[in-house]
């Protein structure tokens, strides 16, 4: 249903996105595509270790780049996982298939998530730089509170 109301479509615009399971709270590839798709001008994604505040300066401009900023995203997290596994020596089960529901995961796939989480928390700094650098181009304005 379309919303009529300015205030009403305002308040539509500001989306807050929880990751219970997640460690640091960064957005996924998925997140920021969601975000840019529907023209959402303030996006929260926010754990029990923190917030990432992401601000859309051009939410008009950006969402017919929704698909692009996905992969974006998807070139971070990358970064996340061959750092890891790089520096840690643990590479991701051969099961693994990150969409399926938590409730799947095998007991491996928690412990690679849990590890990898751990190390992506420890490394926070270097991520949210990364998300801030990759994503100015785009006009879009960063925090990350922890």
């Amino acid at each position: 249903t379309p919303i009529k109301s300015s205030a009403a479509s305002d308040v539509y615009k500001r989306q807050i996105h929880n990751h219970p399971k997640s460690n640091p709270p960064l957005p996924s590839s998925d997140d920021l595509a969601y975000f840019t798709s529907l023209e959402i001008k303030y996006g929260l994604v926010t754990n029990k270790e923190g917030t990432f505040i992401l601000k859309n300066t051009e939410p008009s401009q950006n969402k017919d780049k929704s698909e692009i900023i996905k992969c974006v995203g998807a070139s971070i997290e990358d970064t996340m996982k061959k750092d890891f596994t790089r520096d840690t020596g643990i590479s991701a089960p051969s099961t693994l298939y990150e969409g399926k529901p938590v409730k799947e995961y095998t007991s491996e796939e928690l412990k690679y998530f849990e590890e990898r989480d751990k190390y992506v928390n420890k490394h926070k700094n270097k991520y949210k730089k990364l998300y801030e650098n990759k994503l100015s181009d785009y006009d879009f304005e960063i925090k990350f509170l922890y």
